[in-house]
Parts: structure tokens; sequence; C-alpha cells
């Protein structure tokens, strides 16, 4: 089958992250799956990010059917366009203050529509694995966005990595020892998005049908004129 583009959205633009050597262990592990095309998202620094901050939209009020044309600031069509070319998502983030960092939040915050039904897994990092961000974003995917939420996997960071200068490079043998939780994740994950790659697969095929279907019946009505 073709392959699948996966949207790995690094989910915070502090400087030196740990969250970074994580990323960077995850990225080689996905590389081992050949029917998945990775497309890392830095929300800090890449093409179109940050996301503004102003909202002058309602994203809940625009159907998809009308996405990405229906928004006003380019650098947010550019991200509903990304988003609409995915089929399932990565989220890679630390916990901040018991929650999600505001940059990723937000860059969630901008669409609605895009969301719903995606599937998407879970990397939060944290001295106790990120676990009350994972409480925070299960709501805000599952509920709130309508997104297929497939797993979650807390990478617990070590207190000096965390107070010290010496930041999380991702060759470590502690980082090494979630491949087992992240490789499960990513089944379920690679699952999902068949599921989901094949039935947009199917849809179009239909769609196309019911255009020459209508193409016909134009001609034919045109020659019976």
């Amino acid at each position: 089958m073709s392959t699948m583009k996966l949207g790995i959205i690094f989910g915070t633009h502090r400087t030196h992250s740990n969250t970074l050597g994580i990323f960077k262990y995850i990225q080689q592990i996905i590389s081992t799956y050949p029917t998945i095309q990775p497309d890392p998202i830095f929300l800090g620094e890449s093409l179109g990010h940050p996301l503004p901050l102003l909202i002058d939209q309602m994203p809940a009020s625009i159907p998809l059917a009308s996405c990405p044309e229906a928004y006003t600031l380019p650098e947010i069509r550019a991200w509903s366009n990304t988003v609409l070319g995915w089929d399932g998502i990565l989220i890679v983030a630390p916990q901040y203050n018991r929650g999600p960092p505001a940059v990723l939040k937000n860059a969630f915050d901008q669409l609605y529509s895009e969301w719903e039904g995606v599937p998407v897994g879970l990397v939060s990092c944290g001295s106790r694995g990120g676990n009350r961000m994972q409480i925070v974003l299960e709501e805000m995917l599952g509920d709130g966005l309508k997104m297929d939420l497939v797993g979650m996997v807390g990478v617990k960071i070590p207190k000096e990595s965390i107070l010290g200068d010496e930041k999380v490079k991702g060759d470590e043998d502690w980082v090494k020892g979630y491949e087992g939780e992240l490789k499960g994740l990513l089944n379920e994950l690679e699952g999902k998005m068949k599921k989901r790659f094949q039935k947009k697969k199917i849809d179009e095929a239909e769609k196309g049908e019911e255009g020459k279907e209508k193409e016909v019946k134009e001609h034919v009505e045109e020659n019976a004129t």
C-alpha cells in the first residue's frame, strides 16, 4: 500500500528541551515503519510557526468542506492544509505546570473540524511522565475535538536532566528502555491510520465514480436536446 503521512508534533518551543532527545529517539523508531511517512512539525520554528495567538474566527463554525480556504489568516490556512494531509498524529510534548505547553494548546485551538476522527497518540515527558498533562489532553483531544486517541506513553525525565545543563540526547540506555512501549503505541497508531487511509481511498473512488456518472448523464442529456 502507499505510505501514510504521520504528523509528528514537537509540542514546545522552549530551547534546550529534554523532549528534543526523546523526539529524536522516536524518529529513529518511526524510520523502521515502511508504511509511515513522518512529517515532523516543530511548533516553535517550522515554517509558519509559532502560530499567532489571535483567533479572529470561531474554528468550530467552519465546516470541513470549507477548509482551509475559509480561514482569513494565511498562517492558519497553511496549518489547516497541513493537518488535512495527515493520516494520523503523534504528539511529543513536555508537561509544564501540570498541563500542556501554551504553544501546543494554541495549535489545536486554531482549528476544529480538521481534528475530528484523526488517530492520535501522545508521548508526554516530565519528572513523573507528564501524567497530569495526559489527563488534560485526553479530555481535550478525545471529548473536545473528537479525535481517536489510541494511546499514551509517559516518559519520566531524570531530575538531573530537568534541573541541570546536561539535557537528554536520546541515546541513553534509560531512553531505549521505552522502546517496547513506544513501538506498542506506534503499532496501534499505524493500525488506526490504515483503516482511515483505506476508507479515504474508498470514499475518493466512490466520489470519482459519482462524478463520472454525472458527466455521462449530462452528456446524454445534451445530445438528446
